[in-house]
């Protein structure tokens, strides 16, 4: 199931619901994603709305996160995401249902 994501660096990140929209073939490939971005690997940013960025060095701070919403259905900045990915208390990537 694709996804719409959008993803969080932490509190000194500045992120726009449209600009800033990703999808992802999957769950699996947000969840990669994100540990990438975590560990601080140089990353691509596959934005839909607005012009790729590529090999980005992410840097997420402790309270980064991402959103996720089922692709099935047209985007909605309003709408609750479905999922949320963020850092646990022993530094991985902790899935949670909203």
């Amino acid at each position: 199931m694709q996804v719409w994501a959008l993803y969080y660096g932490g509190g000194t990140y500045a992120t726009d619901p449209i600009r800033d929209l990703e999808r992802f073939p999957s769950i699996t490939a947000a969840v990669q994603a994100f540990r990438a971005r975590m560990s601080g690997e140089y990353v691509d940013f596959l934005y839909v709305h607005s012009a790729p960025e590529y090999g980005v060095r992410a840097y997420a701070e402790s309270d980064a996160t991402m959103l996720l919403w089922p692709a099935d259905r047209p985007y909605d900045p309003e709408a609750y995401p479905a999922w949320r990915l963020y850092v646990g208390p022993r530094g991985g990537v902790v899935r949670e249902r909203c």
